[in-house]
Parts: C-alpha cells; structure tokens; sequence
C-alpha cells in the first residue's frame, strides 16, 4: 500500500514538472517571437529611413555603376599627371587559350 503511494507521488511530481517546463518553454517561444517581430519591425524602419531618399534606378545605370567599380585605378600628382597605374590581383590579363578545353575557351574561365 505504501509503495503505491510513492509511486503515486513520483508521478504527480514528475507530471508537475513536466507541466510546468512545458507551460514555460511555450511563453519563452511565444516572447521570442514577438521580440524578433519588434527587432525585424525596427530594423526594416531604419533601413527604410536611410533609403527613403535614394531615387529608384533602372538596371543599366546598377549595371554601369557596378562596373566603374572594376576599372583600374590611376594614381594621379596634384596636377593632374599621371604617376602610374594601381595594379590588383583582380585585375585581368590577356593570356592565349592554348593547351585548354574549348569549353573554357568558350566561358572565358582563364585570364
């Protein structure tokens, strides 16, 4: 009779728990998503504020401003005479298509 009685306990205790860190895992789940939604919410605000000036551009000018960005530099004195080119490991160079599969002739793979 006694250990029907601790078993009984065992179980209420172990259900109680069971209740317990479920019922608050659940609250955790439910504060963690309202918290990303502010965040998210927040942060869309701010990107939108710092862009809601900018101009909606087409794809061509996206396109020609992205490659000003791929021209090699030059270095100038403060009269305007060049003193050189800014070389960088981007840069590419002309080299002959010999010894390589027409494949990566055609793709251009190899500078």
């Amino acid at each position: 009779m006694e250990m029907e009685t601790k078993k009984r306990d065992v179980k209420k205790v172990l259900w109680s728990i069971g209740k317990y860190t479920l019922i608050t895992l659940k609250w955790m789940l439910i504060v963690g998503i309202i918290a990303g939604c502010i965040g998210a919410g927040a942060a869309y605000g701010y990107v939108s504020a710092l862009v809601k000036d900018d101009p909606v551009r087409s794809k061509e000018t996206m396109t020609t401003q992205i490659q000003e960005n791929a021209l090699t530099g030059f270095v100038y004195f403060n009269d305007d005479t060049v003193i050189g080119q800014l070389r960088s490991e981007d840069e590419p160079k002309a080299g002959r298509a010999e010894g390589y599969s027409p494949a990566g002739a055609r793709c251009g793979i190899f500078h």
